[in-house]
C-alpha cells in the first residue's frame, strides 16, 4: 500500500499534475507519513522464545521474561463471518498483543492451543 502511494505521488510529480508548491509539499508530507506507517509493520517482529517474548520494531528491541508474566487474556469473536483471535500477554510494565489482525489466524490459534496445553489459558 505504501509503495502504491509513492508510485502515485511520483506519477503526479512527473506528469505535472502538481503545479503549486503547497500541493507538492502536501504530497511529499503524505509520502513521508505513509512510509513511516508502512515501515512500522514491515519491521514488526514478535518471537516467542523459551525464556520470554521478544518484540522488535525499527531499531527498538523489547524482551520480557516469562517469569514476569502476570496473565494471558484471550479474545475471540466473529466479524462478518471471519473469526478473529487475540492474545494479550500482560507483564507488570508492558502488554504485548498477538492478534489475527496482524498475524496469520492459523498461527495465532495454534499459539492459543499451545498456551492451553501449558495451562496459561483455561480450556473451553
Amino acid at each position: 500500500m505504501a509503495l502504491s502511494v509513492v508510485a502515485a505521488a511520483a506519477y503526479a510529480f512527473i506528469s505535472g499534475h502538481l503545479p503549486e508548491l503547497w500541493q507538492q509539499l502536501a504530497v511529499f508530507l503524505c509520502v513521508v507519513i505513509v512510509l513511516f506507517w508502512g515501515s512500522f509493520y514491515t519491521t514488526l517482529r514478535v518471537e516467542l522464545l523459551s525464556d520470554g517474548i521478544s518484540r522488535r520494531v525499527w531499531f527498538f528491541h523489547l524482551f520480557l521474561r516469562w517469569s514476569l508474566l502476570q496473565r494471558v487474556e484471550l479474545s475471540e469473536f466473529d466479524s462478518n463471518g471471519i473469526q478473529h483471535c487475540s492474545l494479550l500477554f500482560v507483564f507488570p510494565q508492558k502488554k504485548i498483543e498477538i492478534s489475527s489482525r496482524l498475524f496469520s489466524p492459523d498461527d495465532v490459534q495454534r499459539l492459543r492451543d499451545d498456551l492451553r496445553l501449558c495451562n496459561l489459558l483455561p480450556e473451553v
